[in-house]
């Protein structure tokens, strides 16, 4: 006996893009209720003139010192190798030499000539200077002076006056 296998035809159904497919509803995000802020009012009275004066006055010093701190940060590296001299951060300008006493504090510079101008003679010798003339030596040990109960309580001049030498 032959075998008749059954073969079964299944074919897609045709999808119009309209049918409905069940899918969950998303879970929308609710967030939670905060509790008002209450309105604390300003502590300070900023209408007062002189408070206002005061503060854009702290304001400028505190905003010069930001530039000051920022021209260290970013041109430090170009001053390492004169470690003794002064170096004038309030100076504005980008690239100017800052080196008080040099003779081009102030002039400004491109970037390369501002290379070679620090490496210069004359800066090596000035940064020699500032090792030799303003370094800062130990007090010499000397006699103790009195102490201010001895003296009077400030009434004798200190030590370090013309008196005593």
């Amino acid at each position: 006996m032959e075998s008749e296998t059954a073969s079964v035809h299944w074919e897609w159904p045709e999808y119009d893009g309209n049918m409905d497919i069940d899918k969950p509803e998303p879970e929308l995000f609710v967030p939670e209720e905060e509790p008002p802020v209450p309105d604390v009012p300003f502590p300070i009275n900023v209408s007062d003139s002189s408070l206002r004066e005061e503060l854009q006055e702290l304001q400028i010093v505190k905003e010069k010192r930001l530039c000051e701190l920022s021209r260290e940060a970013r041109q430090s590296n170009y001053y390492t190798s004169l470690p003794n001299s002064e170096v004038d951060w309030s100076l504005e300008g980008r690239i100017v030499c800052r080196v008080v006493r040099c003779p081009f504090y102030g002039h400004e510079f491109q970037l390369t000539n501002f290379r070679k101008h620090l490496r210069s003679t004359m800066h090596r010798r000035l940064d020699e200077w500032y090792e030799s003339e303003v370094a800062v030596f130990p007090p010499k040990p000397g006699p103790k002076s009195p102490t201010p109960e001895r003296r009077g309580a400030g009434v004798l001049p200190p030590p370090t006056s013309p008196v005593f030498a």
